[in-house]
C-alpha cells in the first residue's frame, strides 16, 4: 500500500476532520490500522446521512452494504435520490469524435452502456427497488432524477488533480471542456420503455410496505424527457388500488410529463392515477417537456374531474397547454388551495386565449375564496391563427400578462401586460377590479371589454409604475 504522504489531500482532511487526534497517530504504525479506519468511515458516511444519491446499475451492491449494517443506520436515512443517468467520463485518450453526447463515446463502451440499459428496465431491477425500499423504511422522500449532470470542466480537474494536464495519456482537453460528454440515458427506446423507472417503480415502493413517504418527485431539468402520458394508460387496475392504499402519508407530488403522443384521448389514464395517488397530495408540481413554444404545439394536457385533489393547497404547472373549463372543474375539488402558480401555458377550449385567460382569473377572483399566492406568466395572442416558430420568433400582437401577488389583498395583487411589438408594458395594480366591471355581460363579452380597455391605455416602455384607478 502506497504511503500515507502519497494520499490525496483531500482524502486526509475527511479523515482528519472523523478521527480523534491519537487515532491518527494510530494510523501511522500500520496499513492495517489505516484500511479498518477507511472502512469504518466509509459505513459511517454512508449510513450517518440522510440523503443517499444512487445509480441503478449498482443496486445490488448498494443492497449488500445496507444489508450488513442492520436497521440502527438503515433508519436515519430520510432521502433517496435515484439518478436515470450514469456519468461517463474516460480519462484514456482515444479517438472521440467531435460530437458531444453518445456519440462521443467509442463503439465498446456504448455498447456496455445500452447493455446497462436492458438491465435496468427488467423485472429483476425492480425487485431489487423493492429489497431497498424495505431496508429504508423511515425515508421520506423519494426522487427519480433524470437530469443531465454536467462533467468537471478543465479548471475543476485541475484545482482536484493538479498533475493531470500534465500527463501524457489523458483525455484531451477540448474533450474535457464539453460539458454532455458521455451522459448516457438509462432508457431502453428499442422496447418502449421510456423512462422505465416510474411505471414499476410506485407500485413497488407499495408493495414493500412503505408508508412513510411524503414526496416523491420525477424529475427531469434536461427538458428533453419526460414521462409519456401515454403510459399512464397501461398501468393495470391492480396497481391503482394499490396506489391509492400505499400512499396515505403522501403530500408532495412532481411531474415531467411528455405529451408528445397525446392526441384526441383526454387523458384519462393519467387522471385516474393521479387521483388514486394524489387523494392526500396537498403538494402538486406538474412540468411538460421542451420549452414554451412546443408547448403550444402540445395536445392538451387534462386534470382529473371525478374526485380531483381535495387536499391540494399549491399547485405549479410550467409548459403545459390546457383547457381552462377542465382546469375550472379540478379546482372546484380544491376548495383549501392557497398558492397557484402558472408559468409558460397555453390556453385552448374557447374562441380565443384571451377569453381563457379571462375566464381564470375571473374564476380565480370569484371562486377560489382561500386563495392568497396568485402568480401567473400566460401567453395569449389575438388571432388562434397566429403562429409562433420554433426558433422563438415573436408574435406581432402577442401578448404577455403577469399577475403576482397576494390575490386576497387586492391592493397587493398587481398584473404587468407587455406587448411584444414594442416591448410596451402597462401595470394594473387593481386587477381585480378590472375584472368584476360589468357583471351584467356574458364572459365572453367582458373577456373583450377587458383586454380593449387595457390596450387603450397607454403602454410604457420597460417598467411602469403607473397605476390605475
Amino acid at each position: 500500500m502506497a504511503p500515507i504522504t502519497s494520499m490525496p489531500m483531500e482524502l486526509l482532511y475527511i479523515i482528519a476532520e472523523r478521527l480523534r487526534s491519537h487515532d491518527i497517530r494510530s494510523l501511522r504504525q500500520t496499513c492495517h490500522n489505516l484500511n479498518a479506519k477507511l472502512r469504518e468511515f466509509h459505513y459511517d458516511a454512508l449510513y450517518h446521512t440522510q440523503r443517499i444519491f444512487i445509480v441503478p446499475s449498482f443496486l445490488e451492491n448498494f443492497i449488500k452494504v445496507a444489508k450488513g449494517r442492520g436497521a440502527r443506520h438503515t433508519n436515519r436515512t430520510r432521502e433517496l435520490t435515484i439518478c436515470l443517468q450514469m456519468p461517463y467520463l474516460s480519462l484514456v485518450r482515444r479517438e472521440y469524435i467531435s460530437y458531444a453526447g453518445t456519440a462521443s463515446i467509442p463503439f465498446k463502451e456504448l455498447r456496455d452502456a445500452q447493455g446497462a440499459n436492458r438491465m435496468c428496465s427488467s423485472p429483476q431491477q425492480l425487485e431489487l427497488l423493492n429489497t431497498v425500499f424495505s431496508i429504508f423504511q423511515n425515508v421520506r422522500t423519494v426522487t427519480f432524477d433524470n437530469s443531465p449532470k454536467m462533467v468537471p470542466n478543465y479548471l475543476e480537474l485541475s484545482l482536484l488533480y493538479p498533475k493531470l494536464q500534465m500527463q501524457e495519456d489523458v483525455l484531451p482537453l477540448d474533450r474535457v471542456r464539453q460539458p454532455h460528454i458521455g451522459w448516457t440515458d438509462l432508457v431502453d427506446e428499442d422496447r418502449d420503455a421510456d423512462n422505465w423507472i416510474w411505471s414499476g417503480t410506485l407500485a413497488v415502493i407499495a408493495s414493500a410496505e412503505q408508508s412513510n413517504i411524503t414526496t416523491i418527485g420525477f424529475r427531469n431539468r434536461s427538458g428533453a424527457r419526460g414521462i409519456r402520458i401515454s403510459q399512464f394508460d397501461r398501468i393495470p387496475p391492480s396497481d391503482m388500488v394499490l396506489l391509492k392504499s400505499g400512499f396515505t402519508k403522501l403530500r408532495r407530488l412532481e411531474l415531467h410529463v411528455s405529451l408528445d403522443d397525446c392526441y384526441d384521448d383526454p387523458c384519462r389514464g393519467f387522471g385516474e392515477w393521479l387521483e388514486n395517488i394524489g387523494h392526500q397530495v396537498e403538494e402538486l408540481y406538474l412540468s411538460g417537456t421542451g420549452n414554451v413554444y412546443w408547448a403550444k404545439e402540445h395536445r392538451k394536457l387534462f386534470l382529473p374531474t371525478s374526485a380531483g385533489l381535495p387536499k391540494l393547497t399549491k399547485l405549479g404547472i410550467d409548459l403545459v397547454t390546457l383547457d381552462v373549463d377542465n382546469l375550472q372543474s379540478f379546482l372546484h375539488h380544491s376548495p383549501g388551495l392557497k398558492a397557484l402558480r402558472m408559468s409558460g401555458c397555453w390556453f385552448q377550449g374557447t374562441p380565443t386565449r384571451r377569453v381563457s385567460t379571462f375566464k381564470l382569473l375571473k374564476f380565480a377572483c370569484e371562486e377560489l375564496e382561500n386563495l392568497r399566492e396568485f402568480e401567473l406568466q400566460l401567453f395569449h395572442s389575438d388571432s388562434d391563427d397566429a403562429r409562433i416558430r420554433t426558433h422563438m420568433a415573436y408574435e406581432l400582437k402577442a401578448l404577455l400578462l403577469e399577475v403576482y401577488g397576494f390575490w386576497i389583498l387586492e391592493k397587493t395583487c398587481i398584473a404587468r401586460v407587455t406587448r411584444s411589438e414594442d416591448d410596451g408594458v402597462k401595470v394594473l395594480d387593481n386587477i381585480a377590479a378590472e375584472i368584476r366591471r360589468h357583471p351584467d355581460m356574458v364572459d365572453d363579452e367582458r373577456a373583450r371589454v377587458f383586454w380593449d380597455s387595457i390596450l387603450e391605455r397607454g403602454f410604457q416602455c420597460g417598467g411602469s409604475d403607473e397605476s390605475d384607478d
